[in-house]
């Protein structure tokens, strides 16, 4: 019941926090479209990762305002993805959309309670700070990455019941969304033992989906030609936090760029790994949990609302870190400008906050006001973001059906995006970014946290 209650309170502060650009089916879960018609493409025998037939479905069912004819967005997901989403390739897409965004929400309100669990603390807390990110933002964009999240929170939750084939098969689910799910499934194969043979059987259930359904070359396709060439169509994408995309912003090569966020990534994932074995005695839901948010600081791909998958951490390892308490609220806002200057996410991050992090009633008066003005005072102090609304290159003219996705993407974001270095871009992201960066010490700080040479026996 009250993750039913907190699921419409989620919609309606939604539409309270996008007024203008209200919180309805057809203003928001964009990307539903791409789904939808990139599974039907792929369910038909076309190629998804293909311009054609993914442009034309996109423009018949959801076409964008101002969008060009040319335009495509691609379709992201591995073959495995498409084929566990098959039936949203061939439902009604009004019914389907409808049906995306409540699935949305109920992924929203299954990480909240299964965090609240983890760490034993009231849910309306946790979910006070999960709303802004991991569900409003999210729902406006309509991706997979709020099933993703949940997926990695159950198969935490499931690690603190020990139970390790459980935590494999959620963790495996959580590979619907691979930048997600990778971290998770390393953190759980080198970390939990008794979890390897489930997770590696799960893991080979997905891969032999996505074969027989749609072959080898297919797969590998996606592996080494789409992925690389959408990582280089985003290299300009305002809503990129990557490594990759701040290297390019500030005059690095392509190939510099990318290969300067390949390692970061690496480097992210390492010290997830490192700092998870140091604290797992604590809370072993930070086996799958804290790689997963220490991947998302930096990398060659990284977007905004795939950053939300970092909360779950955090507010797990806040349970006994000052400093990481710092990183929840920087995380819980999105600093886009979506709802900058908005006052009711930064109330609920600060309410949310002070719920879960003070015991007495008078200081979490103190604490929330405290942290609801500081976080106005920076959504004032920090420069709007400068999103380019009327193109500043001459379109594109050729297209080919044949070409990858990603080419239409690319061109259409360098056609509303200068190459010249913004100063507002870092600024925007700085608090994110701090949020990130703080989780690492807010685990080497936890008073709780185990020795890195702890030999606890972990599922």
């Amino acid at each position: 019941m009250a993750m039913a209650l907190f699921g419409l309170l989620l919609v309606a502060v939604g539409q309270a926090v996008f007024r203008g650009n209200t919180l309805s089916l057809g203003a928001n879960v964009l990307d539903y479209r791409v789904v939808a018609c990139g599974v039907k493409a792929a369910w038909s025998g076309a190629d998804p990762y293909l311009t054609e037939p993914l442009r034309t479905c996109e423009h018949a069912v959801s076409p964008e305002p101002g969008e060009p004819s040319w335009a495509a967005t691609p379709f992201a997901l591995p073959p495995y993805s498409a084929a566990i989403l098959a039936p949203f390739g061939s439902i009604d897409f009004a019914k389907g959309r409808a049906l995306w965004y409540a699935l949305i929400v109920l992924a929203t309100c299954v990480t909240v309670a299964a965090t609240a669990q983890i760490i034993g603390r009231p849910a309306f807390g946790v979910a006070l700070l999960m709303a802004p990110t991991v569900g409003i933002l999210n729902l406006r964009f309509g991706e997979t990455v709020p099933f993703a999240i949940a997926a990695i929170a159950l198969a935490g939750l499931a690690l603190e019941k020990r139970r390790p084939v459980v935590a494999a098969m959620f963790t495996a689910l959580a590979l619907l969304e691979p930048a997600i799910g990778l971290p998770a499934a390393l953190g759980l194969f080198l970390l939990a033992p008794r979890a390897r043979i489930a997770l590696a059987g799960f893991v080979a259930v997905l891969a032999a989906i996505g074969i027989f359904a749609f072959g080898i070359a297919r797969n590998l396709e996606y592996a080494f030609a789409f992925l690389p060439a959408h990582e280089h169509a985003e290299l300009l994408a305002p809503d990129q936090y990557s490594i990759t995309h701040l290297a390019y912003e500030l005059g690095a090569s392509a190939r510099v760029a990318s290969l300067a966020g390949s390692i970061s990534y690496a480097i992210a994932v390492v010290v997830g790994l490192l700092l998870a074995r140091r604290v797992m005695s604590r809370y072993a839901s930070l086996i799958v949990l804290l790689p997963v948010a220490a991947s998302m600081f930096g990398g060659p791909f990284v977007h905004d609302v795939e950053i939300a998958a970092a909360l779950p951490a955090a507010i797990v390892l806040a349970r006994d870190s000052r400093i990481a308490q710092i990183g929840v609220v920087l995380l819980s806002v999105s600093w886009t400008q979506y709802w900058r200057f908005n006052l009711i996410p930064i109330a609920a991050t600060a309410i949310g906050a002070a719920l879960l992090f003070v015991r007495s009633i008078p200081r979490r008066i103190t604490y929330a006001t405290a942290a609801f003005v500081v976080l106005t005072i920076a959504n004032i102090a920090i420069p709007l973001q400068r999103v380019e609304t009327e193109p500043i290159a001459t379109a594109p003219v050729h297209i080919l059906p044949t070409d990858l996705s990603s080419v239409p993407w690319e061109k259409r974001i360098e056609s509303t995006t200068s190459r010249r270095f913004d100063r507002t871009d870092p600024l925007v992201k700085l608090p994110t970014w701090l949020g990130l960066v703080l989780l690492p010490f807010g685990a080497l700080s936890s008073r709780n946290a185990a020795s890195s040479g702890s030999q606890r026996t972990k599922e």
